[in-house]
């Protein structure tokens, strides 16, 4: 119930989620990496950027308490939140922190309370803006069209037949362009294949990207990241 108030000492789930007794809260205004997620550092190498979050988050709140104004009800039913910690010196708001430190990015979708913040994180080069990440919102997506894919390439079973009809559907609209004119849901590395056959993959600002264009039907595609070029055989353009 929106002004609800929830406190008590919370259990981190995650950058971005809390639980309190049997109440789960997801947090307003941000969005952090996914547990899974990797992120790239400045020196290119890939580190686990979600975990890193959330050890930040609990390691903010440590073993003070946490003071939630409940704002809405998310499609999962967990109370969507603005929280902060309360300690001796006062109350700290949660998102401030996760998003000023490079923890998190601001949930523009959602609130834009913590833009101004995320701004000078970037600037800053706090936390993931020290290399390159993709945001929470664009990995979750990219799970989802992987598990689909994968559902994609298995043996068509009897039973799998209605589901399966359903699947190259589902997955261009949430993976690919129908078209040359430009990526869908903001895929935007090319998977080309050049005159000898090589599976290349070029990423916006290369050498290439601007002059190779995407032909579908001859098996091109968009990728939504490198990992996803790489796992289907594509490598990077050099």
């Amino acid at each position: 119930m929106a002004g609800e108030i929830i406190q008590g000492m919370p259990r981190v789930a995650d950058g971005d989620t809390l639980q309190i007794d049997d109440k789960k809260i997801r947090l307003f205004g941000f969005d952090a990496p996914e547990k899974a997620q990797l992120c790239k550092n400045a020196q290119g190498a890939d580190y686990s950027c979600g975990l890193q979050s959330g050890e930040a988050l609990h390691s903010m709140i440590g073993s003070n308490p946490v003071r939630c104004e409940v704002r809405n009800k998310d499609q999962y039913g967990r109370n969507v939140s603005s929280c902060s910690v309360l300690t001796n010196k006062g109350p700290v708001d949660i998102g401030s922190f996760m998003v000023s430190n490079g923890y998190a990015v601001a949930y523009r979708q959602y609130g834009k309370d913590y833009i101004a913040l995320e701004d000078a994180a970037h600037q800053a080069h706090k936390g993931i803006w020290q290399g390159s990440f993709e945001t929470p919102a664009d990995w979750r997506k990219d799970q989802k069209i992987d598990k689909l894919l994968a559902q994609r390439g298995r043996s068509l079973l009897p039973q799998d037949a209605a589901s399966n009809a359903a699947l190259p559907q589902i997955a261009s609209s949430t993976s690919m362009s129908s078209s040359q004119d430009g990526p869908a849901n903001g895929c935007k590395i090319k998977g080309n294949i050049n005159s000898k056959g090589e599976k290349i993959y070029h990423v916006p600002g290369g050498r290439y990207y601007d002059s190779t264009q995407i032909d579908l039907p001859q098996g091109e595609r968009w990728f939504c990241n490198e990992r996803q070029a790489k796992d289907a055989g594509w490598r990077a353009s050099q």
